[in-house]
């Protein structure tokens, strides 16, 4: 998590492509597109902090729940997440959302 929250401060976007699961919801075909989309996503959006509130594992899954705050075109904003991370070829990626349930 930590990681991918670096890569969105610095635009390293080639991290954030490799550490995101291939049949995860936001992986994308076109590779190419992709990478321009998050390029310019880091590009407007300034990451400002970064706050786990709980991380666990079991097995090859892992949650964390996180709070990212970030300033976009001067206004402060902040996404809230509880994220699924799967281990694929021995290292941890980002499935995405965990859906929570009515």
């Amino acid at each position: 998590m930590r990681s991918r929250y670096s890569a969105y401060v610095v635009g390293n976007v080639g991290h954030l492509i490799r550490t995101t699961h291939a049949q995860g919801p936001h992986h994308q075909t076109d590779a190419r597109a992709w990478a321009e989309s998050l390029r310019r996503y880091c590009e407007a959006v300034e990451f400002t902090g970064l706050e786990v509130h709980s991380a666990d594992s079991r097995g090859d899954e892992g949650r964390v729940a996180f709070t990212a705050r970030y300033l976009h075109g001067g206004a402060a904003g902040q996404i809230e997440e509880h994220s699924r991370f799967l281990k694929a070829d021995g290292r941890w990626v980002y499935w995405g959302v965990v859906e929570s349930g009515p």
